[in-house]
């Protein structure tokens, strides 16, 4: 079987060609694996494959400066495979092929050639490798660390989960059509199915960006009938809402916010390459042997990122959030969803969902503000009183401790405001304010008060429900204060 297909490159140039494979699964896997993001696949005869290849010639000699160039090529597991290149010359388009792309180029003529056989430029391949090889291009026909056709195990793995994913998503998508099909017109079904066919298309593109985008293009569309028809039984009902749920459980939907950031990430990560790749050849040109230690060193920091790129992939693809909180950042994304739809239907079902989710904010709002007026008028619950234990004197010692305190403010306050007198000479007697300060009855009062408080603070903290221990406390700090009043 042949398909015609139309494909972006390693640096986003448009690839057209014909593939035989046999099916159209088969052919997406085969261009997924050569590193091309399809945009367009369908099976042609082989006459419509030549009208295609003739009308893409006429195409061709309009852009000035570009050709059109037919190949065929072995890919770098050896399978045959054909088809067109634009380039500004044919040594152009053989060094992308070879370099790029890592085909084994095995024949190549302008695609509006009469004679292909005598336009043949095979006779130039052997002069154009030798030039590359002189200029330290790698030509070995393996995938090239850092393209995204390399067949490295976490690609794979990163494929295969978006692929589950997708697929999980259009079976539920196809589950709510055949039992629910009622729910929608005429004009929603055929968007849907439009949408459902391009996310076919895209699902082995591992473009994140644009699958995240058709998904919750589709889910919008499935989770808003517009032709609500009574159901038969309460039954239908909650089987169409329980697969509704189920798609918007996919990590696509229910995470698009961390994809568009995957997606960012996935962009970076590609340029970084690019940039390792085009400076490892120049590497090369000046020193051999240290290029090649650099160059795995910086491998295996592409690997660590692809490593952690797919540990993210996953987490994001398990993770369920559920039902977004309504807030600021949803309502001004659904808004920019809504401004930027790409069709009247979408844009009418984006509206609905815009206006859901602005009364579900208002409604929380107005909720939250009447929790806050029930919460301010509600009497304060009063603690339930705990059974005073016997000999229990803590709020008289809580008295004694603060008006011991507050004294013992002002008695500093005065030793203060005397010092400063004394030292500034605010014109009182010096001698009275000396005899004040050095009478033993204020230094014994001061004194008092400081182990006072120190011994009612420990007795509240360390032994607040302990007789025996507050006993002891008390006749310790005492019989400390009599001994330095004695001594001192």
């Amino acid at each position: 079987m042949k398909f015609k297909y139309t494909a972006l490159g390693t640096n986003n140039q448009k690839l057209e060609g014909v593939l035989d494979a046999g099916s159209i699964d088969a052919a997406r896997e085969e261009l997924h694996k050569m590193g091309m993001s399809i945009v367009a696949i369908s099976e042609v005869s082989a006459g419509e494959a030549a009208a295609v290849e003739s009308k893409e010639a006429v195409a061709a000699k309009t852009q000035e400066g570009i050709v059109t160039y037919y190949f065929i090529a072995k890919d770098v597991h050896g399978k045959e495979v054909n088809g067109t290149i634009d380039s500004k010359d044919a040594n152009s388009a053989y060094r992308r092929l070879m370099a790029e792309y890592r085909f084994d180029v095995l024949d190549l003529y302008p695609q509006n050639a009469a004679d292909p056989a005598s336009a043949s430029l095979k006779s130039q391949f052997e002069e154009w490798k030798r030039q590359m090889e002189e200029e330290g291009i790698d030509l070995s026909h393996k995938p090239m660390a850092g393209t995204r056709g390399e067949l490295e195990e976490e690609d794979e793995k990163m494929s295969e989960a978006i692929i589950t994913e997708i697929d999980h998503f259009i079976i539920n998508t196809k589950k709510v059509l055949n039992e629910h099909r009622g729910q929608y017109s005429e004009a929603f079904l055929k968007e849907i199915e439009k949408t459902l066919n391009e996310l076919e298309r895209i699902r082995a593109s591992n473009n994140l960006k644009h699958i995240t985008k058709v998904c919750n293009n589709l889910y919008e569309l499935i989770s808003n009938p517009d032709s609500i028809e009574e159901q038969a039984d309460q039954t239908a009902e909650d089987e169409y809402q329980k697969t509704v749920s189920r798609l918007e459980e996919s990590g696509f939907i229910s995470n698009p916010f961390k994809f568009l950031e995957l997606h960012n990430l996935q962009k970076k990560t590609t340029r970084f390459e690019k940039v390792q790749t085009t400076l490892a050849k120049v590497r090369k040109t000046l020193n051999r042997k240290k290029a090649d230690e650099i160059d795995q060193a910086v491998a295996a920091k592409i690997k660590g990122h692809r490593s952690r790129w797919l540990s993210q992939l996953t987490r994001s693809l398990k993770e369920k959030t559920g039902k977004e909180h309504p807030g600021v950042k949803s309502m001004m994304y659904k808004f920019f969803g809504f401004v930027s739809a790409p069709n009247a239907i979408l844009r009418r079902v984006r509206k609905q969902d815009m206006t859901k989710a602005f009364r579900a904010w208002k409604a929380a709002r107005v909720r939250a503000k009447t929790l806050k007026k029930e919460a301010v008028a509600r009497p304060a619950v009063s603690e339930t009183s705990k059974i005073k234990a016997k000999r229990d004197f803590s709020a008289l010692f809580m008295e004694l401790d603060s008006f011991v305190g507050w004294l013992l403010f002002f008695y500093l306050a005065y030793f203060f405001l005397a010092g400063f007198a004394i030292e500034r000479n605010v014109g009182l007697p010096k001698e009275l304010v000396v005899k004040t300060l050095t009478s033993p009855l204020i230094v014994n009062i001061s004194i008092f008060l400081v182990v006072a408080h120190l011994t009612f603070t420990l007795k509240l903290r360390l032994f607040r429900s302990n007789f025996l221990g507050s006993l002891f406390l008390f006749f310790f700090c005492f019989g400390i204060y009599s001994l330095v009043i004695v001594n001192f």
